[in-house]
């Protein structure tokens, strides 16, 4: 209930100062918030667009891993999505200790892994379906692909609709 508060102050915020402002209130509150959240929403689609759809709730298998990009060291080594799925508590300075651990994990799970892309990078290749630069960053972890081709057929498989069972009876849920 106080986030939907917080929300609505905000709104009442907003709508005040147009009536001071409104060219003023829009450059410096309402487009800015935009932005961050359209930014915001394509990061995060991008951190789980590869899923697996034989084993979805495999963490290894259903977000992403971008390493060597200087995004990390900005964000607090955001790019490790996949080691932040495994374990939510381990400190930001720990995903690349614990990636370089377990790569043998990575290998055997096929884990996505970029080097030197960030999360708006992939988003904007995915929106081009540029799976060939896609694959020329592709951390081939464990060398379990042989080819650029059979990379650009993993990163495919990875992005198809993935069926889910719709639920039956008298089912409450959480709005």
């Amino acid at each position: 209930m106080a986030h939907r508060a917080r929300r609505t102050a905000v709104h009442r915020l907003c709508t005040a100062l147009c009536f001071v402002n409104w060219q003023a209130t829009l450059v410096v509150f309402i487009l800015p918030f935009l932005a961050f959240r359209l930014v915001a929403m394509a990061g995060n689609w991008v951190q789980h667009t590869f899923i697996c759809p034989e084993q979805p709730g495999n963490d290894y298998r259903n977000s992403i891993t971008c390493i060597n990009v200087k995004f990390n060291h900005k964000c607090w080594n955001d790019g490790y999505h996949i080691s932040h799925h495994i374990n939510p508590t381990l400190h930001w300075t720990e995903h690349p200790k614990y990636f370089r651990e377990h790569l043998a994990k990575f290998a055997e799970n096929r884990s996505v892994v970029f080097a030197g892309l960030n999360f708006l990078d992939i988003f904007v290749m995915l929106m081009k379906d540029d799976y060939e630069k896609m694959a020329s960053h592709y951390v081939n972890v464990g060398d379990v692909f042989k080819s650029d081709e059979e990379v650009i057929a993993h990163l495919r498989s990875r992005v198809v609709p993935i069926p889910f069972a719709v639920p039956t009876g008298n089912v409450a849920y959480a709005v």
